[in-house]
């Protein structure tokens, strides 16, 4: 049942030591008083990245929580999987979207095999029978695992849950299954994932402002950070002269286009100009190259070195 992998970064920039917690909030869900939990939770030290992974793949919950209210605990007794796309009552093996929840015994509840009439795709229910007692348990909704929503359980109540839920992160003190407050939480982030976007990076900084990027510009761009320090770190044994060099190699450091063997360039008031570059593999402007060439019979080497002109002669400015 499980589909694609969701995956949340959470960078700590920030001076302080924080319990990043991921929750959702879904205001037509369809249940009247139903409370987010903390979907998930990791303490955090400054400069240390927590990561969060999930599918989207529900599930029913129950808790014997007593009253349901912000800082209770609710810690799953039972965990049916559910799917709101298939029309059927649900087992403990075997998803469907709708279930029972019942007390057969004193002090023993469990989720049971019941039917709703005219249950729809797309929605999630819940048939709680008259052996349920007012203000001891609470039943929910999850995914990946974990409780999202959660409402007060009580005798003989038919529940829909709709779910479309958004994602929110914050920084604070919270735990895994905590019923939360959600007008409390300050400074919570939407956490979003445009159409073909799987991974996102969010980072806290100093100022505890937040900022979310997709991963992959946010690997790329801390690559380039790494590379711009080494160059400003790098000294040279000698200064590589002024002239025209042969036998010219270009390697981009990063993968991707602009490799160059055998080629010719020169060198001059710190840039280098190499060729023939193919058509299908110029190398790409702000993209970072070693390169190497002969020049007085001596190899030469150009660390580092940006591309800021693409073209069959390409310039790198070292």
């Amino acid at each position: 049942m499980a589909g694609t992998e969701y995956t949340l970064r959470v960078v700590n920039k920030s001076t302080n030591f924080v319990d990043m917690c991921m929750y959702q909030e879904d205001p037509n869900l369809g249940v009247p008083n139903a409370m987010s939990l903390a979907w998930f939770s990791k303490p955090a030290y400054p400069s240390t990245t927590v990561v969060f992974k999930w599918t989207i793949d529900y599930s029913f919950v129950w808790s014997e929580t007593g009253q349901l209210l912000p800082g209770v605990y609710f810690d799953a007794s039972q965990t049916w999987p559910a799917d709101p796309s298939i029309v059927k009552t649900g087992t403990a093996e075997t998803p469907g979207n709708q279930i029972g929840f019942s007390q057969p015994s004193r002090g023993a509840y469990t989720f049971t095999s019941t039917p709703t009439n005219n249950a729809q795709v797309g929605s999630l229910y819940i048939k709680e029978d008259g052996t349920i007692p007012l203000k001891q348990a609470s039943v929910g909704i999850g995914m990946s695992g974990a409780g999202t929503f959660a409402v007060q359980s009580q005798p003989n109540l038919n529940l829909t849950f709709t779910p479309h839920p958004k994602y929110y992160l914050a920084a604070g003190s919270f735990a895994q299954g905590e019923v939360l407050d959600i007008g409390s939480i300050t400074n919570p982030v939407n956490i979003q994932f445009p159409p073909g976007i799987f991974s996102r990076t969010a980072t806290l900084s100093a100022e505890n402002k937040w900022s979310v990027d997709n991963t992959s510009s946010v690997n790329a761009s801390d690559h380039r950070d790494d590379i711009i320090a080494l160059r400003e770190k790098m000294t040279f044994s000698r200064v590589n002269p002024t002239g025209q060099y042969t036998d010219v190699r270009v390697t981009p450091i990063q993968g991707g286009p602009g490799d160059l063997t055998n080629g010719t360039g020169t060198y001059s008031n710190g840039i280098f100009s190499a060729g023939m570059f193919g058509s299908r593999d110029l190398p790409r402007v702000g993209d970072f190259y070693n390169i190497t060439g002969y020049e007085g019979g001596e190899l030469r080497e150009f660390s580092a070195a940006r591309c800021t002109h693409s073209g069959p002669t390409s310039d790198f400015k070292v």
